[in-house]
């Protein structure tokens, strides 16, 4: 058998061609296949809609963190809730229930839901005279 070395680095070069445009092929391919798995994990944050709970008067950042961790996220989750849901769940994690009042969030987180800001602002302030008064 004849052996040229010409032809063996142009046979070498043909087939890193042929490789490159296989694997170019594989990735416009790729690029085109839509994708069969659903969104990102960090597209499926965005989605989900977190409020300041801490705005509501009463919730603090470890309360905050509380109701995250039970699936508490807007002021639509708290306001849906019955004020004995609320209490029955702070009583699990306190034992108590003196230091939080649970009963005016729902209608806290009802005025920050429409965006009430000032009526909220009125509430709170009418909230904080008569703790001063139980003092």
């Amino acid at each position: 058998m004849f052996w040229n070395p010409e032809i063996a680095a142009a046979s070498l070069e043909i087939i890193i061609m042929l490789l490159g445009a296989f694997f170019l092929w594989i990735m416009f391919h790729w690029s085109l296949i839509p994708r069969l798995s659903g969104p990102k994990e960090d597209a499926v944050v965005e989605l989900v809609k977190e409020d300041d709970l801490q705005l509501i008067e009463g919730i603090g950042p470890v309360t905050e963190k509380y109701l995250h961790k039970h699936d508490i996220f807007s002021y639509k989750d708290i306001f849906s809730l019955h004020v004995q849901d609320l209490e029955e769940l702070i009583e699990k994690w306190w034992n108590k229930l003196a230091t939080t009042s649970v009963t005016t969030w729902p209608d806290q987180a009802k005025l920050a839901h429409d965006k009430k800001w000032s009526e909220l602002e009125e509430y709170q302030e009418i909230l904080g005279k008569s703790k001063k008064k139980r003092k």
